[in-house]
């Protein structure tokens, strides 16, 4: 009995029509590249004309933000109830939030630096954080054989991939 080995066939025959096929990829890619830049420069146009009217709405909502902000924490019982946070206007609810709490220093004498040094001298250890990570880069750079790297439970791993790249200066016959 004899054994056939078939290869599986890719739809190409030849290295003619491979590169053929080759050429059309790069002409869709620069066609789609043309077209992506037309896209976004229409785009580019539309948000320079919003962009102005936008930024003057939000600057006059910001002022008017500042004016209603001041009237309402000079006259707050007056506007609240003191059982309620907010109140509500046929257009909109306002009031006042309690926001998330923050941790800031004592004062301007006070650093970051110097809080955790204080903790150290406390022996308040909870409060410290110590991060250690990898530096892959170096352990790359570094340790260049698989015997070294394998030592310490790791090897380098390169893919190789098939790529397309389409010359620039087609992009004009394409259009």
């Amino acid at each position: 009995m004899t054994t056939r080995l078939k290869s599986k066939s890719t739809g190409l025959t030849s290295s003619i029509e491979f590169r053929s096929t080759i050429d059309q990829i790069a002409t869709l890619q620069l066609r789609a590249n043309l077209l992506i830049a037309r896209r976004d420069k229409k785009i580019q146009a539309i948000r320079e004309e919003a962009d102005g009217e936008i930024g003057a709405t939000q600057a006059e909502r910001d002022r008017l933000l500042l004016l209603a902000e001041s009237y309402a924490s000079a006259h707050r019982d007056e506007l609240l109830p003191t059982d309620r946070k907010s109140v509500e206007t046929p257009l909109a609810i306002f009031g006042f939030r309690i926001g998330n709490p923050t941790l800031k220093t004592l004062n301007s004498r006070w650093t970051w630096e110097r809080v955790k040094e204080r903790c150290q001298e406390l022996k308040l250890t909870q409060f410290l954080v110590q991060k250690e990570t990898l530096d892959k880069d170096r352990i790359k750079t570094d340790l260049t054989t698989d015997a070294a790297l394998a030592n310490i439970g790791c090897r380098i791993e390169q893919a190789e991939s098939f790529f397309i790249e389409p010359k620039d200066d087609g992009a004009k016959e394409v259009a």
